[in-house]
């Protein structure tokens, strides 16, 4: 799998995976579905992003935006 992540990044792909504290962007960012945050998790610590599927892009053209699940806190 390696190999093919690195083949697809030497033809220009670029991968689309947000960590969990990146902002909700509609453009890189679909999101799928929104849930509230657990027991013990912050409740100041604002929205995250939970990555569901990755998206890619190449260059500045999106192929497929990452799929994403909001969880509020």
């Amino acid at each position: 799998q390696a190999s093919l992540e690195a083949v697809m990044r030497q033809h220009g792909l670029e991968f689309i995976q947000p960590a969990s504290d990146a902002v909700f962007d509609p453009e890189l960012h679909q999101a799928v579905g929104t849930v509230a945050a657990g027991e013990g998790e912050g409740e100041d610590a604002g929205p995250r992003l939970e990555l569901l599927r990755r998206g890619y892009k190449m260059g500045r053209r999106i192929l497929r935006p990452a799929q994403v699940r909001i969880i509020e806190g």
